[in-house]
């Protein structure tokens, strides 16, 4: 089964994917650079570490998809793990790196020279519905850690009492 991907791939040629592997792994590198001085044992510097590995197996296999799937995999993975960990102060800007470097990824397939905006989502979505229990629990803790952080947490849970009968 050839798909329109594989045709759009052979007939601009690798160069362009390759192209666009090589920027999205240099750009990681320096933000690997950047966790390894601020943290060097960090869980984060090992998933992106992992995060790198996967785009040079894709850049490697550009007419493989499997790749391809499985690098969307672990960058939607890592978004969602990036935002469970709630950053304050100096590891703020950590994460935001981590963060980067997960959206970093998915941008670089969304370009049509590479698999293209509707391939690339339609892969998020089916990934994230295919997780939808893991993640709407994740985003319930992260609601109430942050309630917890603020506060406002007890005040809603006190006024649920109070309401009802």
């Amino acid at each position: 089964m050839t798909s329109y991907v594989y045709v759009l791939q052979s007939m601009m040629g690798n160069d362009d994917i390759h192209q666009i592997y090589d920027k999205v792994s240099r750009e990681i590198e320096q933000h690997l650079a950047a966790f390894q001085a601020a943290v060097p044992s960090a869980q984060q510097t090992a998933a992106i570490r992992t995060l790198l590995e996967y785009v040079l197996h894709a850049r490697q296999s550009v007419r493989d998809m499997n790749p391809a799937l499985a690098l969307i995999h672990r960058a939607v993975e890592g978004l969602l793990d990036g935002f469970a960990v709630p950053a304050t102060g100096p590891e703020q800007e950590l994460m935001l790196r981590y963060r980067d470097c997960h959206l970093l990824v998915i941008r670089a397939l969304q370009d049509p020279r590479v698999h293209g905006l509707q391939w690339t989502n339609k892969h998020v979505t089916r990934y994230l519905h295919a997780k939808s229990s893991v993640v709407l629990n994740r985003l319930k803790l992260i609601y109430i850690f942050r309630f917890c952080r603020t506060g406002l947490f007890f005040q809603r849970l006190l006024q649920i009492m109070l309401d009802t009968p």
